[in-house]
């Protein structure tokens, strides 16, 4: 997946607004320029004082002032438009990319390094066009047309100005290449602290039940002391160019007034030719100090743009395939052909009837998690197929294989929101006769009871506020609700008390649907139709003597 262009759909017309913007700037630019030296040569010929040419001036500079203000003003507008829009539309992508990535991959990539790319690297991308891109057209549109302006002036003052200018350019090149090795060396650092302090907040309990508070702020310390001084590094190189483009527009200052001074007693062009140079200088002076900026933008962007490639070359193993057809409705029949995943299973071949239960037992580690994983299509499988009502779900859409299929787990948390918002997360139009069908199974209702605020009690990230019964019937019923056809439960019976785990069973019990049940328990295999344990990357399967889920307590 590459990144977005810059120049895609509305950021056109934008780029058009942009360039006619700096166009009507330079512009006003030569009439300022033909304003000044007129009044003074005009003035100069004419000693006595003429209130009306004084007014006409003093009014054609005000209002061009005025103008030229509200012009930057709209340029700035423009520029941040264009910004936000380039940035949202790759903050999309990179989002859309993520979700499209394997869990499992994903989980291997520290919190911080991910975030630090939403955050960081779209901010340096946003900068670079607002700001950087921006002054390309802008300063650069304006610093042409300055040069242009004193060529019909005084060419001489022309050619003076630009071999300034062109030996500060070649002097921010150079420093631009300390610059760019400066933001990666930043942006690493930056990187690694981020990534360590959000592991760290998530997990403060271990760092404080183990007695590694101490350990951990020391370490805390060095990586800011590591980032600080990089930074300072980034700021000495960001601080040379600056240095190098004031030198140079004093400079350039300097050299046009004295060589204005030389011309006029040469009696080589007049006074108000060099008055008309110094305004024009007063343009270019800022323009030039804005693309001495763009080297900053432009090493910090470049970084951010190489990270963000790299990331969205990362393989999405799940195919979306938005062109396929619709999974059709079926009473929800799971058959596995020959089906070898992630070095825990190998050519598992095997069915289940639409309506059973049936329960995963083996050793951690032995594939259970892996198998539920291959029929939600959060993982592919390495060979073979797995059908759903006899169609292969790798090739109907992944949103109706979804669809069809609820699932709680360990992997599948509560988020952060309110309790109406996670119930209903699954499916957010589903019927009232629906969801009231759901919390009598599951006991919401009384858990609602118990809750603050009710329903909209706000549940904490990963549900933390909550017991693990209270989670636990939370997930369940968001996986019921929808009425999915298939119905996958990873290790929800562990860490349950009695009466948590009754609710679950009764639960289960009252759903019409196939269940498949990964548990390392033996409890609640009574009354499931089915055992399959895996072991070996084998799966047997026998039957159990057929009796009710049995209650705990």
């Amino acid at each position: 997946m590459k990144l977005p262009t810059l120049l895609g759909g509305v950021r056109r017309s934008l780029f058009f607004r942009l360039t006619l913007n700096a166009a009507t700037q330079s512009a006003f630019l030569l009439i300022t320029a033909i304003i000044v030296r007129f009044a003074f040569d005009h003035f100069l010929d004419h000693p006595s004082i003429q209130w009306k040419v004084m007014l006409l001036v003093g009014s054609a500079m005000v209002a061009s002032a005025m103008v030229s203000g509200w012009l930057q003003r709209s340029e700035r507008i423009i520029a941040e438009e264009l910004g936000q829009s380039y940035v949202h539309k790759l903050r999309r992508q990179l989002f859309q990319h993520v979700t499209r990535i394997d869990p499992q991959q994903l989980q291997k990539r520290r919190k911080g390094a991910v975030m630090l790319k939403f955050i960081g690297d779209l901010s340096a991308i946003r900068r670079w066009v607002s700001l950087g891109v921006v002054r390309i057209i802008v300063s650069g549109a304006i610093v042409a047309s300055t040069l242009v302006v004193l060529s019909q002036i005084d060419w001489v003052l022309s050619v003076v100005s630009a071999a300034i200018i062109a030996c500060g350019t070649a002097a921010n090149a150079r420093v631009g290449k300390k610059l760019r090795l400066a933001a990666i060396d930043a942006r690493k650092r930056r990187s690694r602290l981020s990534a360590n302090v959000n592991e760290k907040i998530s997990q403060m309990a271990v760092v404080q039940v183990f007695g590694r508070s101490a350990k951990e702020i020391n370490r805390v310390r060095k990586h800011s002391q590591s980032l600080r001084r990089s930074l300072v590094n980034r700021a000495g190189e960001i601080g040379l160019i600056r240095g190098i483009n004031y030198g140079v527009t004093a400079a350039m200052t300097t050299a046009v007034l004295m060589t204005g001074i030389v011309r006029v007693n040469s009696g080589h062009t007049t006074p108000g030719t060099i008055a008309a140079a110094i305004a024009v200088m007063g343009f270019l002076v800022p323009a030039l100090r804005n693309l001495g900026r763009i080297y900053e933008y432009f090493q910090e962007a470049s970084v951010a743009r190489q990270k963000l490639s790299t990331f969205l070359t990362i393989p999405t193993r799940i195919k979306q395939g938005d062109h396929l057809p619709e999974l059709k409705a079926g009473p929800g029949k799971l058959i596995f052909e020959g089906v070898a995943a992630s070095g825990v299973l190998e050519n598992f071949s095997g069915a289940i009837e639409p309506g059973q239960k049936i329960a995963l037992i083996g050793p951690n580690g032995a594939g259970k998690s892996t198998l539920l994983s291959l029929i939600a299509r959060m993982i592919e499988p390495q060979r073979g197929r797995v059908f759903i009502d006899n169609q292969d779900i790798s090739t109907v859409r992944l949103a109706s294989v979804r669809k069809a299929i609820g699932m709680v787990g360990p992997d599948l948390p509560l988020l952060s929101g309110s309790l109406y918002m996670n119930i209903r997360y699954r499916c957010p139009d589903c019927t009232q006769a629906e969801i009231e069908h759901v919390w009598k199974i599951c006991g919401i209702d009384a858990l609602v009871r118990d809750l603050p605020k009710g329903e909209q009690t706000h549940i904490h990230e990963r549900g933390r506020n909550l017991s693990a019964g209270q989670r636990q019937r939370i997930a369940l019923a968001r996986a019921l609700l929808g009425s999915p056809r298939i119905l996958l439960l990873d290790e929800v019976d562990s860490h349950l008390d009695a009466e948590a785990r009754n609710l679950l069973i009764n639960a289960i019990q009252a759903y019409p649907g196939t269940v498949l049940w990964a548990t390392h328990l033996e409890e609640p295999l009574y009354g499931v139709d089915a055992v399959w344990r895996i072991e070996n990357r084998k799966i047997t399967c026998h039957r159990p003597e057929k009796r009710q889920l049995r209650a705990v307590g």
